[in-house]
């Protein structure tokens, strides 16, 4: 979609070039500034602006090209966030990071608030980002490209931070998954694994998970935002994985009971053979013999 016929002319295609082309018109008071807008209103705001025919073209072309560089100059091209994008658990990384990133963080001094306009309770990232509690990885993916864009700032902070948090990263990919005995197609244990997350207070309480599969995406959130020496944290997974062993172990007995009694010699090492001849454990075959039993015997069903 271009605007103006004449040249030069803005391409407002992509979804991330209009936000920005709208938040330069915003910041330079040639539109309203009516906060944090979904694509198709800032796109609909650049083009009544540029088509606006009171505005003289030759006005029109200075300000396109002044904001084509500025494009070029602010935004950060998409490859960079290729590591981000390619990873479920990188982008839910990120995202949890700049959600509660404070000014420090973002590289800015100590000595005075950045930006005094920032409402009460709100974080930096609530206050420039349109989507606020992201449901997926594209979702996020989005969002953590929407703060780099929204943030307005020196070039150079924006590639510090993203070059941090990149070195952090491959610290933690050099590390062994920490959930490889989790399935993420088994919605019964990622509903249970997730609860137990919750229960023991791992950092969760931004973490929205709907569905089974973001339930097992925020798994490894919470344990990768969590803030804390690593040996808590093998601590942790050690306690984790005994706990989903005892109740894989206690869902096995559902329906059984315990048989404690006293067989011969002769007669356990024939059970004995009987289950190594079928393939089976000792309480298998028992199990056999007593149904061949009963059935032969003709007796009520049970």
């Amino acid at each position: 979609m271009a605007v103006t016929k004449g040249k030069p002319f803005l391409n407002l295609d992509s979804d991330r070039d209009s936000k920005f082309y709208n938040d330069y018109l915003a910041r330079n008071e040639l539109i309203i500034n009516n906060g944090i807008k979904d694509v198709i209103s800032c796109r609909r705001d650049v083009i009544n602006y540029l088509e606006d025919q009171r505005l003289p073209q030759e006005i029109k072309n200075d300000l396109i090209k002044k904001m084509k560089q500025a494009l070029k100059y602010e935004v950060i091209p998409s490859t960079e966030f290729d590591w981000i994008s390619s990873s479920d658990r990188a982008s839910y990384w990120v995202w949890g990071v700049l959600k509660i990133a404070d000014f420090n963080y973002l590289g800015y001094s100590s000595i005075r608030n950045p930006f005094p306009d920032l409402p009460q309770g709100y974080t930096f990232y609530d206050w420039i980002v349109f989507n606020k509690t992201p449901s997926s990885t594209p979702e996020r993916i989005d969002a953590i490209v929407e703060f780099f864009d929204r943030w307005k700032c020196a070039p150079e902070m924006k590639k510090e931070l993203l070059q941090k948090l990149k070195i952090y990263w491959k610290g933690v990919t050099n590390m062994p998954d920490p959930f490889s005995w989790l399935d993420q197609n088994d919605e019964k244990q990622c509903e249970w694994a997730w609860g137990y997350i919750c229960k023991i207070g791992l950092p969760h309480n931004l973490l929205l998970p709907v569905s089974p599969t973001e339930k097992y995406h925020s798994i490894y959130a919470a344990f990768d935002l969590w803030d804390v020496f690593y040996d808590t944290k093998k601590l942790f997974l050690i306690t984790f994985k005994k706990a989903w062993d005892q109740k894989k172990y206690r869902n096995k007995q559902t329906g059984r009971k315990p048989l404690n009694t006293y067989l011969q010699d002769k007669t356990k090492k024939k059970l004995d053979t009987l289950a190594k001849q079928r393939g089976q454990r000792i309480h298998e075959t028992l199990e056999w013999l007593i149904n061949q039993e009963y059935d032969n015997n003709r007796l009520p069903s049970i």
